[in-house]
C-alpha cells in the first residue's frame, strides 16, 4: 500500500494558494478580508478574538486585516468596555455594500470551483476537510506541549527538523 499522505498535504497546500489567488481575482478581495466582512454581516459586532477563532488565523493577521478594512471604511473598531485587550469590530454600510456587490462574483467563483460535484460529494469533502482540521488541532496541541517541554528542560533535540 502506497502512503500518499504527503502528496495529499502538498496538493491541499497548492489548492489553498490557488483558491486564494483566483478568489481575489474574482472578487477583488482576499479570502481573509472577505471572510471577516462575511462573518460580520451576520452580527452586530464580533471581537477580534472571536474573528481569530472563527476564521482560524492568528491574532496579528486579524489585526492587520481589520486595520486595512477600517482604513478602507469597511469596518469600525471600538474598545470593549472592561476588556482593554480586545476590540469589537462592526461592518459599516460601505462594507455591507461591498459584500453585496461581490455576491455575484463569489457565487460564480464557487459554482466554477465546485462544478460537477454533487451535494453528497460536497458533504463528503466537507466531512474529510473538517476531520483533517480536527486532527490538525490535536497536532497543534502536541506542538505546544513539546515547545513547553523544551522550554522547561532548557534543551532542544534537532533530530528530524529541517
Amino acid at each position: 500500500m502506497t502512503d500518499n499522505r504527503m502528496e495529499v498535504l502538498l496538493t491541499v497546500s497548492r489548492l489553498q494558494a490557488r483558491v486564494s489567488n483566483v478568489f481575489e481575482s474574482y472578487t477583488g478581495s482576499s479570502v481573509a478580508r472577505f471572510s471577516i466582512l462575511y462573518a460580520l454581516s451576520d452580527s452586530d459586532s464580533l471581537s477580534q478574538t472571536d474573528l481569530r477563532r472563527l476564521l482560524g488565523i492568528n491574532a496579528s493577521a486579524v489585526t492587520r486585516h481589520v486595520q486595512h478594512l477600517e482604513g478602507s471604511g469597511l469596518v469600525t473598531r471600538k474598545r470593549i468596555p472592561g476588556d482593554q485587550r480586545n476590540v469589537a469590530v462592526s461592518i459599516t454600510p460601505a462594507g455591507m455594500q461591498l459584500l453585496k456587490g461581490c455576491e455575484n462574483n463569489r457565487e460564480s467563483f464557487l459554482s466554477t470551483l465546485f462544478a460537477g460535484l454533487s451535494h453528497g460529494e460536497l458533504t463528503t469533502l466537507l466531512d474529510i476537510v473538517s476531520s483533517m482540521e480536527s486532527h490538525l488541532d490535536r497536532a497543534t496541541e502536541l506542538c505546544v506541549r513539546k515547545d513547553s517541554t523544551i522550554a522547561d528542560n532548557g534543551s532542544t533535540d534537532d533530530k528530524g527538523t529541517l
